[in-house]
Formats: C-alpha cells, structure tokens, sequence
C-alpha cells in the first residue's frame, strides 16, 4: 500500500475535510477495460445550498493502487473540477490510473474547483467554496514534495494564485509534470493517449496553453 511517506500536513485543507463525509472508505475496484489493475478509493465530499439550490463538492481523493512491491512513491494530481462519478471509478481517474501505474503507489487528487459539475462550463468559480480553495491548493502547488501532475488541459480559467504557484514551484525545482497528447497540454478524459511532460524553471508551455483568470479586488 502507498502513503508510507511522510505528507505534509496543510491546517486549513484539514479543516475543510474535518466538516467533509468520507465515502467509499478504501473500497476496492479492478478490471479497467484493458488494464488489470486493482485500487483503493477514498474521496472526501460534503453538501451546501446557497440560494435554494444545493451543490456538491469534493474536495480530495486518495486512489492507492493494489501492487505486489511498493514503491513508496506517490503523486498528487490537479484537475479541474470533479465529475458527477461518485460511487465508481470514472474515465479521467480510470486514465490516470493507467499512467501513472508503473511509476508510483497512488495519488492525491485534488481540483481547482471544488464543486462537482459534469461540464466544466457550468462550474461556479464564484461560490465562497470554490473561491476560498484557491489559497489552500496554492500552497499545495508550492510546498509539496511528492510530484504533482497537472491534468486539466486547455481552454479553463486558472486563477493568478495557481499561476504564480506553479511560477514558484518550479524555481524551486520541485518536481511538476503535466499530461499531454500530441504536445499540446491535454485533459485524459479526453484522450487515452496522454503522455506525462516534466516542466522545469523558465518554461513557458504551460503558460501558453493556459488561460489565467485575474479576480479583482480578491484579498483570499
């Protein structure tokens, strides 16, 4: 099993999962199409209502993969914002799973937004939810020593923070990679034939395949 490593522990995330329900509890799943792999699962999820209507958000998965020698290696992914899958393994999660079979134990999935949505263009970036988890997955970007793989590909809106973050990380040589097909910066659910792309310091690929979103008057 994976997370043997020593993590680093960020209070504000932890206080968000505190108020969370924790779902699927290491339920195991196999069989993906072509791969025989087999996986643990465990996201961390809670409802809100603002204005009558009510919303889900999930805030972080582990996926440990089921393997015969440990690595002690593990990866923490950024997507965009969660899909409506819940209780099953879906496509995006199933894709990455085969990518990053070989090289690590499991990952750490989080999103830049929160908020559970089965089309990115109807993610609220406004909702308090999803606003506050900016900072919080900054800081993530900035300190954590496993590598992070970023997976949510072209055409979104990526706040500055997460800009700036990626910016840092990187002048700290800190390992960051990104999923690509056909060297463009691609999203696995969109295309099974991602491969994964080391960026280093002064690189400007993601920079130009990323569309930043500036939010005025913001003090978070």
């Amino acid at each position: 099993m994976c997370f043997d490593q020593n993590q680093i522990h960020y209070k504000e995330l932890e206080k968000i999962l505190k108020t969370c329900t924790k779902n699927n509890n290491g339920k195991e799943f196999s069989g993906f199409k072509k791969s025989k792999h087999k996986v643990h699962r465990i996201y961390w999820s809670k409802e809100e209502v603002h204005e009558d209507v009510e919303y889900t958000f999930k805030y972080k998965e582990k996926i440990s993969f089921i393997k015969e020698n440990s690595l002690s290696k593990t990866a923490v992914c950024i997507g965009y914002n969660p899909a409506m899958a819940e209780d099953e393994i879906d496509t995006t999660n199933k894709r990455l799973i085969d990518l990053l079979w070989d090289d690590y134990d499991g990952y750490i999935l989080y999103n830049l937004y929160p908020q559970v949505s089965s089309d990115k263009n109807t993610c609220n970036l406004d909702l308090e939810e999803n606003e506050n988890f900016i900072p919080i997955l900054s800081e993530v970007i900035k300190k954590e020593e496993s590598d992070i793989i970023l997976f949510w590909g072209r055409s979104v809106n990526v706040d500055i923070k997460i800009k700036l973050a990626i910016e840092t990380r990187l002048r700290n040589n800190k390992v960051l990679k990104i999923t690509t097909f056909e060297n463009e910066f691609t999203h696995p659910g969109a295309h099974g034939g991602c491969v994964l792309k080391e960026l280093k310091s002064g690189d400007k690929y993601i920079l130009e395949q990323t569309t930043y979103r500036i939010v005025l008057n913001s003090n978070k």
